[in-house]
């Protein structure tokens, strides 16, 4: 009786920490593409090219997107 009890819990903790993981990638993925579309708004500034600005915004407009998916994942 125990031992089934503490498997149903050992598996429902198990499909937590799943769903927290997946969440976590979410929110990694989100800040990669952040730092990148800096990088990319800092080469932009100096270089003085708008098309390497435009892809900062647009990778920046992205990682808004995983972001937004992270903290919607209940």
């Amino acid at each position: 009786m125990k031992a089934g009890s503490l498997e149903t819990e050992g598996s429902q903790r198990s499909a937590e920490a799943d769903q927290l993981l997946h969440r976590h990638h979410l929110y990694a993925q989100s800040v990669a593409l952040f730092q990148v579309a800096i990088a990319l708004g800092a080469i932009a500034a100096l270089t003085r090219k708008r098309l390497v600005w435009i892809g900062s915004m647009a990778l920046g407009a992205v990682g808004c997107g995983f972001l937004a998916l992270a903290l919607l994942a209940v």
